[in-house]
Formats: C-alpha cells, sequence, structure tokens
C-alpha cells in the first residue's frame, strides 16, 4: 500500500470511529421496531437511592432500561412492591448486578426490563439492602420527552429480608424450626423474619409421605403437629397481600412435594367444627372403621364421608363407627388448617386394638376395589392383632368384573343415582337423559392403572343401559394414560357427534375435593371446563360427591351389613368359636338386620312422593283430594294453606296406607281459593318417618 493510501485509511478509519464514538454519546430518539437506539437519562434522585446515570434502550419491541450505581449499597433490584420482591426477588425474578468501569471508575449495573410497562407513568422498582436485608421501594418515572429518569423513595417504604427466608437456606431453616427449635423459639423466630416464602417452607415441611414403622411415624407425628402449628401462626401473621403471595413449594430444595402448597394451603373450605373426626378410642368390642382416602374441602369432607359414617352409626347402634384417612398429606393439611386430628388406618386399628375391640368391620369408602383400596388392605394387614375378626366390606360399586359389560345391580344404582342427581340439579327431570335434549350431562371419574379402572367403561354401560344416551362418562387421568374409552378427547368428540350445545359437568367420585373443583370446574387450561368451553360448548359445573346422597350412603350400609353377615358365616366354620360366642354373634347379626330393614324403610320413604293429587270442590264448601296410593306409606297426611308457597297446616289424616281419597269438611269459605298437599308417612322403630310433600294443586270452594 502506498503512503497516500494509508493516509486516506487512517482518516477514514478515524472518521468511522468519531461517527460511533458521537452516537453513543448524543441522545437519540427511537427508531422503528427491529432498529436499535438508546436515550440517555439526567437522574433526578431523592432519597438515599441515587443512581448515577440510567439509559434507556429499545431493540427489536424490547425496552431495557439500564441504571449505573456507584455505590454497593444495593445488590439486587425487583421490578414490584417490596413485600413481592422478598417473595420472589431472590430467584428468578431478581435483577442482579453487573460490574462496568467507565473512567477508571467502578459501577454497578442493573438492566431492568421494561417491556410492556406504560413509562408515561410511574411504576415501582424494589432495590435490596445487602448491608440491611431490606428490601426498599423506589417510585420511578421515566420522561422520554425531556430525557429525564426520577426516582424518590415509595409508598410502601420497606419490607425486611432477614436471613433464613431466602431460597438458598429455606430448606436448612425450616428442618431447624422443625428438629431443633421449641414452639416458642419457632415462634419468635417467625416474628423476626416471617415472610410468604418461610410459610411455603414450613407447607413443605409438612406435605410429606408416611413413614414406613411406627415408631417412626409416631416420631414425626410429634415433629409434625408442631410444625404445623407454626406453619399456622406464620401464615396467620403475614399481611393479607402476602398471604396472597405464598407461593407454592419451592423446587430443588429437598422438599417431597415441590409445587404443591401455595396461597390457599391455609384458606377455609367450610365450617370444620361441623366435622367429626371420629378419631377417640372405641367405646364397645364390635367396630366398623371407614376408610377413605380422604379430603380437605371440609364441606365435601362433611357431607359426603361424614354421611356416610354417620348413616352406618345410626342403624347399627351395637358397633363403634370410626374414621382413618389413607393420605397423610391431607391428614396434615387438615391439621395444618383446621387444628383437626384425623387417624390414619395405622393409628386407628392400634386404638382399636389398646381398647380390646374383637369384631373389626372395614368399609372403605373407595369407589372400586382398585388402588386405594389395595392400600387399605395392605394397611389394615400390617397393623392386625390376634384375637380380632376383621372382614373387608366391599366398596361403593362392588367388585370390577372383567369385561365392560359385567354390570352388577350396584353399578346400575349408582349410575341412576348420579344421572338424576345431575337432571335434578339441573332444573330438570329424567326425561332429560332419555328424550330429546340440547344437554350433555359429562361424569369426571378419578381413573387408575389399576385393573378395576375398567369400571369406567362399566358405568358408562350402565348408564346407556339405562336409556341415559346424553350421559357420558371419563376419568381425569384417561388423557394421560391414552385411555381410548375415558379421556376427555374421548368424551368430547362424542359430546360433538351428538350435537349438543350444552355439557353439564358432574363428578363421578364419592367426595367432591381438588379433583372436581380445579381439574373438572377450574380456569386453568387442562380443566374440563376450560376444554369444553373452547370447544364452543355453554358450561355448566355442578360440585356434588356422590356420598352425599342418601340412596348412595344407604349402598354402604347395606355393603357393610353383609360383611357382618360373612363375619358371622366366618365364626361357624371357626373351631376356635364357642356355641354361646356364636349364639351372641347370631343374635347381634339379626339385630343389625333389623336396624338396616328399619334404616332402608326411612331412606326410601323419605325419597319417594305423593303423585297424582287432585282437589275437587263440593257443595257446602266441602273440597275432597285425591291422590296415588305410596307403597312405602302405611297413611297420609293432608295439608292446606291460602298460600301457594307457606302457612300449610295439617287438616286431615288417611290413616291406612290404602285410602287415597279424604274430604275436608269444615274450615273453607265460599269463593275462596285454597292450595292443598299431601304426604306419607309411616312409623318406622317407633318414630314417624315421611315421604317428600306433593305438588301443591289449588281448588276454589263453592
Amino acid at each position: 500500500m502506498t503512503s497516500s493510501l494509508k493516509k486516506l485509511a487512517v482518516l477514514i478509519l478515524s472518521a468511522l470511529i468519531l461517527i460511533s464514538f458521537s452516537i453513543i454519546l448524543t441522545p437519540q430518539t427511537y427508531a422503528a421496531d427491529g432498529d436499535e437506539n438508546s436515550v440517555e437519562l439526567t437522574v433526578k434522585a431523592e432519597g438515599m437511592f441515587k443512581p448515577d446515570s440510567a439509559t434507556l434502550v429499545k431493540s427489536g419491541g424490547k425496552k431495557t432500561l439500564i441504571i449505573r450505581d456507584d455505590s454497593t449499597s444495593y445488590d439486587k433490584y425487583y421490578v414490584g412492591k417490596a413485600s413481592a420482591a422478598r417473595l420472589y426477588g431472590y430467584g428468578s425474578g431478581a435483577v442482579n448486578p453487573t460490574q462496568e468501569t467507565i473512567d477508571g471508575k467502578n459501577y454497578q449495573v442493573f438492566t431492568v426490563d421494561v417491556t410492556g410497562i406504560d413509562l408515561s407513568k410511574s411504576f415501582i422498582i424494589s432495590t435490596h439492602s445487602k448491608k440491611k436485608l431490606t428490601w426498599y421501594e423506589r417510585t420511578v418515572t421515566v420522561n422520554e420527552k425531556e430525557k429525564i429518569l426520577d426516582t424518590v423513595a415509595g409508598d410502601g417504604a420497606s419490607v425486611s429480608a432477614k436471613d433464613g427466608v431466602e431460597n438458598a437456606t429455606l430448606k436448612e431453616t425450616t428442618e431447624k424450626i422443625e428438629t431443633e427449635m421449641t414452639e416458642e423459639q419457632a415462634k419468635a423466630y417467625v416474628d423476626a423474619n416471617d415472610s410468604p416464602l418461610l410459610v411455603a417452607g414450613l407447607i413443605g415441611e409438612i406435605y410429606i409421605h408416611p413413614k414406613k414403622t411406627a415408631e417412626e411415624q409416631a416420631a414425626q407425628a410429634v415433629l409434625t403437629e408442631k410444625t404445623a402449628k407454626i406453619a399456622k401462626y406464620a401464615y396467620d401473621k403475614l399481611s393479607d397481600e402476602d398471604k396472597k403471595n405464598v407461593p407454592e413449594i419451592p423446587d430443588g430444595l429437598g422438599y417431597e412435594y415441590p409445587g404443591a402448597g401455595g396461597a390457599d394451603y391455609f384458606v377455609s373450605t367450610g365450617d370444620a367444627s361441623k366435622d367429626d373426626p371420629l378419631n377417640t378410642k372405641p367405646d364397645k368390642k364390635k367396630e366398623i372403621l371407614v376408610c377413605s382416602f380422604g379430603t380437605s374441602y371440609t364441606d365435601s369432607r362433611v357431607a359426603t364421608i361424614g354421611g356416610i359414617e354417620k348413616a352406618l352409626a345410626k342403624t347399627y347402634t351395637d358397633y363403634s363407627v370410626r374414621r382413618a384417612f389413607t393420605s397423610q398429606v391431607i391428614i396434615n393439611h387438615i391439621l395444618a388448617r383446621d387444628e383437626e386430628k384425623i387417624n390414619t388406618v395405622r393409628e386407628a386399628m392400634n386404638q382399636a386394638k389398646e381398647a380390646g375391640v374383637t369384631n373389626l368391620i372395614i368399609q372403605p369408602t373407595t369407589l372400586m376395589n382398585g388402588e386405594e383400596y389395595d392400600q387399605i388392605k395392605r394397611d389394615v394387614e400390617q397393623n392386625k392383632w390376634d384375637g380380632v375378626t376383621i372382614t373387608f366390606a366391599e366398596p361403593l360399586l362392588g367388585m370390577a368384573g372383567d369385561s365392560a359389560d359385567t354390570i352388577n345391580e350396584d353399578k346400575t344404582a349408582v349410575a341412576r343415582t348420579a344421572a338424576e342427581a345431575a337432571v335434578k340439579d339441573d332444573g330438570k327431570d329424567v326425561s332429560a337423559l332419555t328424550g330429546d335434549s340440547d344437554t350433555a350431562y359429562v361424569f369426571m371419574g378419578h381413573g387408575t392403572g389399576h385393573a378395576a379402572n375398567i369400571t369406567y367403561t362399566q358405568m358408562q354401560t350402565a348408564m346407556t343401559g339405562l336409556g341415559y344416551k346424553n350421559a357420558f362418562v371419563g376419568t381425569v387421568e384417561g388423557e394421560e394414560r391414552n385411555d381410548p374409552n375415558n379421556a376427555v378427547s374421548a368424551v368430547l368428540k362424542k359430546v360433538k357427534d351428538g350435537g349438543y350445545s350444552r355439557v353439564v359437568l358432574r363428578p363421578l367420585m364419592v367426595v367432591a375435593g381438588d379433583h372436581a373443583n380445579n381439574d373438572m370446574n377450574g380456569t386453568d387450561e387442562d380443566s374440563w371446563r376450560t376444554i369444553f368451553e373452547k370447544a364452543g360448548f355453554k358450561v355448566e359445573g355442578q360440585i356434588a360427591g356422590l356420598g352425599q346422597i342418601e340412596s348412595v350412603q344407604k349402598l354402604y350400609v347395606a355393603h357393610t351389613l353383609k360383611a357382618m353377615s360373612e363375619q358371622v358365616d366366618q365364626m361357624k366354620k371357626d373351631s376356635d368359636a364357642t356355641k354361646a360366642e356364636l349364639e351372641k354373634a347370631k343374635a347381634e347379626l339379626a339385630r343389625a338386620k333389623a336396624e338396616y330393614a328399619d334404616y332402608k324403610a326411612k331412606v326410601e320413604l323419605a325419597a319417594s312422593s305423593i303423585s297424582g293429587v287432585k282437589a275437587k270442590a263440593g257443595k257446602g264448601r266441602k273440597i275432597t283430594v285425591s291422590w296415588k296410593k305410596n307403597s312405602k306409606a302405611e297413611g297420609y297426611k293432608v295439608y292446606r294453606s291460602t298460600k301457594k308457597s307457606k302457612g300449610f297446616k295439617a287438616v286431615a289424616t288417611a290413616k291406612s296406607g290404602k285410602t287415597v281419597k279424604v274430604t275436608v269438611k269444615s274450615g273453607q269459605k265460599k269463593g275462596k281459593t285454597y292450595y292443598f298437599k299431601v304426604r306419607g308417612y309411616k312409623k318406622i322403630a317407633g318414630k314417624t318417618c315421611y315421604s317428600k310433600y306433593s305438588k301443591v294443586v289449588k281448588v276454589k270452594a263453592k
């Protein structure tokens, strides 16, 4: 290269450097999306937080605020309030500084993504003091036109972020609270260090599997009871805003159930005082132990599991009726939130052993003989003792067959009950299942990898056999297990092919807990409600468990009686049973059968109603009321009012079940309209029991 060419190249290179340097130093206006530009901002700061300089950069539609500070007082930034920063500001939500040297001076550089933030309005950045372990709110305003960054102390002031509540040390901290601190020490620690993150960690300590041995479980139960109290104490001390920000149990720290828990863990799901945990020692030598997976949804637990337990206790008065759950997670959840202690199967059986129970009936509330049923059997087998006779009653739907066409009486009865309950709660009658309808009734079961999963296909067969052409059965786990019959995608196709425009969702589960409220009727993308709504259907959700229906409770009561009978049959074969013991068992079984007969009669009468009611006016202001015979009743009462929906009083009694007509001779005025209704009655076990009321009819007296 010649000398003149070298000089020219140097001049060109120098010019390019000067142009580039000029671009960097000169504030620019924004370019279009896809280009990059920056605006240097003049910093106006009030208070302790005084950045040295700031730059607003736009690139490809993204806005970034770069803040430089020569102080080392702050080690993290978080876009949002201090209360949220304390929760999320130690993980992916934090902005950590990089180091930069300009003209020999060291700066901390915070690069803050402000895409989507309306910079014409003020917003909050929280800064974390490394020395004071405190988050401070800063109200930031960017005036793009004047190229100014204003920052002042935020209205939220500051939020402490003391040692022990940072994500990195959370598991170590909560373990110390559980295993090393007394309850008083733990509460004192919470007083000084409480945060949503600490509550999440404490939930993680009680969201656990049961221990393998009785000794280990007993020791763990003591720790869990204490930690549950501390977790609730910590939650109660949070502000309402912080309670909403309790995160799920953090992942990667060693907790057994990361991703569980969350802001709704301590939120009430009903009045726990209405739930009887049946956790005291049995007071009789014979016991019915009602075993359930369990649910933390209080109102559903009271209505379903509690309803079944009460039906058994009212029917079989010679037996203690008690409760056991198989889910340690649910037991601990109820303990922490409601201070209600529910026994495991192991604990319940240990109490029965100590009380000297000799005859034990295990009544599972499971739908089928699937995984949970097998778990109950294993738990019982591992904790039985010498001198006790144990008999298992069948689950609600009986035992699963091998074929989709294997339909027993229980499955047919429950299919009818579930479908009729759905149309009734939908404001319709059974004709909505058998006639033309724009509505599909979709029943969501749980699903299982167990062979008993065929039960759900059998339930679909049962509903089809009953003529319910618009009733469909599927399962939560169907999609995950690629179940061709019960996956939600398969059910959706059936509903689409049927030409329906509306869908009623209802759980085919004994309880209406988490699956019913979230997997079925929730708002997440994979909930059944969302799936059907996205497919263009109008969706109604019914949150009701099978266990709250009286006729379903009756099935459990019948299964228990069958198990009692089997237990006596076993005694007949048992050479160790004396003649006196056998005679006593026979007499007790006869009494149990009589109690069941009374219970059955009461339930059937209560479920029945009086139909065909008519009222006819006669001469002399007499009115004759007639109706169709009810085979469950032994007599009838007739009620009259001058108003359609209230003020009814009994005015006549037909003391024979064969009588289907009475004439009311007095109390009517000529020309006045009267309303009548009828209900049946029967004396059962010394008490007068009633059917449902008939429909109201009206007539004008002559």
